[in-house]
Order: structure tokens, then sequence, then C-alpha cells
């Protein structure tokens, strides 16, 4: 009898391995959907979405623009992303420029699935939706310079080799400026950890330099010579408040959480600070907010108890509430 029970236990065992995130079959499931959800964005028209004729135009004359930003010195270079531009000259060299577009869609779509998926198997249906959260979604729609820093973030956060991580991670900020500041966020709060300041005190911290930042971001970007200066005049936000309400919420069900978990995922919780330090200040906090996105959404899952309930509830609500919005709009609003 013993010995039939010790048998069914194994047998036990043995599925659930085969369940989890180290089984072949797990693997070759997460790389199916993974080049499935890229294909998807890849092949639809080209014409469908916003700003398409501007990546185009990327793909054709990017050796052009960089030996421009080149002549106006090293500063003004670095500070126009050369890297998204080295990278489509490079893909130019060899395929035309449809090509090099739908590739530069395809392969970031497929590694931010990849990887997101691999993080928690347990939670396989929620990772699923926050592949399908319209703010993650639109970097491999519309945002593709962003959905390529994201993707290379992703590549270099989970590596596990520090010093190849670090490298992956500095070049970030020359595919997407955005980078720029979410890898401050990241120096930021690993000091402030390291030193051992609580919570409280590096979250007054973060929103000081936040506010900061957005008082004098305009000045910034005219001074170093960011191509975002050409046209965006950074007026203080006139969004509807909605993402600001809903972020605040779920960083206060974070403070509920405590101070463990608060230390353990500063760094996520920076972002967070930053997007509500900025929201009434500046027109493109959300921009910079996503490129962070998934981290923070992905530490959410860590929650326990009432909390995770509560961000799984209030994260379906808003994500059912953007797409019900979108249902009646042209390319489901990113036309």
């Amino acid at each position: 009898m013993n010995r039939e029970v010790s048998i069914d236990l194994k047998r036990v065992n043995t599925t659930c391995l085969s369940l989890g995130s180290n089984s072949q079959y797990y693997h070759m499931l997460v790389f199916c959907i993974a080049v499935v959800y890229g294909a998807f964005f890849s092949l639809l028209p080209l014409d469908l979405f916003t700003d398409r004729d501007n990546y185009l135009n990327y793909t054709e004359n990017s050796l052009l623009i960089f030996q421009r930003y080149q002549g106006w010195g090293l500063i003004p270079l670095l500070a126009n992303e050369p890297l998204w531009l080295l990278v489509n000259a490079g893909l130019a060299n060899w395929f035309p420029p449809e090509v090099v577009l739908r590739f530069i869609i395809f392969l970031p779509a497929t590694l931010v699935a990849w990887m997101v998926l691999l993080r928690h198997p347990k939670q396989f249906l929620w990772l699923l939706f926050f592949l399908l959260f319209p703010a993650v979604l639109k970097n491999h729609v519309i945002h593709l310079r962003q959905g390529l820093a994201v993707a290379v973030f992703l590549i270099g956060w989970f590596t596990k080799k520090p010093s190849l991580r670090l490298v992956i991670i500095a070049t970030t900020p020359f595919i997407h400026a955005s980078f720029l500041f979410i890898l401050g966020i990241l120096v930021l709060s690993r000091s402030m950890t390291y030193v051992r300041l609580g919570p409280d005190l590096r979250t007054g911290i973060i929103t000081s330099l936040s506010v900061g930042m957005g008082l004098v971001f305009a000045w910034l970007v005219s001074l170093v010579g960011a191509r975002q200066g050409e046209y965006n005049d950074f007026s203080i936000t006139q969004g509807s408040g909605l993402g600001f309400f809903f972020w605040l919420i779920i960083f206060c069900i974070w403070l509920l959480q405590g101070r463990n978990f608060l230390r353990k995922y500063a760094f996520e919780s920076g972002i967070i600070i930053l997007y509500l330090g900025t929201y009434w200040l500046l027109n493109v906090t959300a921009r910079i907010f996503e490129s962070g996105l998934l981290l923070v959404l992905l530490a959410s899952l860590n929650l326990t108890g009432w909390r995770r309930q509560a961000f799984l509830a209030a994260f379906m609500a808003l994500f059912a509430m953007q797409w019900l919005i979108r249902l009646g709009k042209p390319s489901f609003g990113f036309g």
C-alpha cells in the first residue's frame, strides 16, 4: 500500500514539474505564443496605424539623420537615440524598408512576450492579460522605437551576469530617451536602498526630484538639443486624471503590503512615484511610465492576501474600460 502511494506521489510530482517554468513543454508553449504574438503585429497592414510613414522614413534615411546629428556634436548625437538610427541603417543595408519595419515590430514583440511569460508560470493567464493591456501592446503597434528599447531593457534586466546586465541596460536611452529617466530611478533607488533609507524617505526624495524634473524638463531638452524639443511644448498635461488616481491607488496598496515589499521592489515603486510626481506637470509622463510598466505589473503579482486581489480587480477594471473605449474606434484607437 505504501509503495502504491509512493508511486502515485511520484506521478503527481512529475506532472507538476511538466508544467513548471523549467519544463521543456512550457518553454515550447511560451515560444509558440511569443512568435504568434510578434507575428500578428508585424503582419498587420503597415498603413493601418499612426506614425508609420515616419518609421518608414527612418528605415530609408537613418544614416543621413545620424550624420546630421553627428555634425551637431557629441551631446546632441547621444541625446537623439543614435542606436535606434544605427539599427535602422544597418538593417536597411540588407532589406527593403517594409521588411525592416516588420522586423522591428516582430522581434521586440516576440522577445517581450517570451520574457514576460517565463516570469511567473503559475500566473500564466494574468501574464497574457498584461501583454494585451493597451499601454503595453501599443509599444508594438505605434510606439515602435519604445518597443525595441523595452525589449532590450528586459533582456538586460533578466540577464544573470551583472556586468553584462549593466552594459545592456545602459544602451536603452540611446534607443528611446525615456529610459534615461528609468535608469535615473534605477540608480537612485538602488543607492537609497544600499544606504538603508526607509520607504517614506525614499518616497519623499523621489517625489521631490520628480516634481523638480517636471518643472525643468523643457529646458533640459532644449539644452541638449534632443529632437523632442522640435515638436513638443511639454505643457502641463490635460489628462483626465484616471491614470493618476488608478496608480495612486495601486501605490497605496503597495504601501499596505509593508516595508519588506517596498524595499524589494524599490525600483518599481520609484517608477510609480515618478509617474505620479510628474503627471500634472508633463504631457510625456505616460510615455516614460510605459517604459517600466511591465516590471511594475510583474512586481504587483507578488502582492499577497487581499492586496493582491485588490490589485487584480483594479487592473481588470482598467483593462476592460480601456478596451471598451477602443472598440468603436478605427484600428482600436491606434490609427
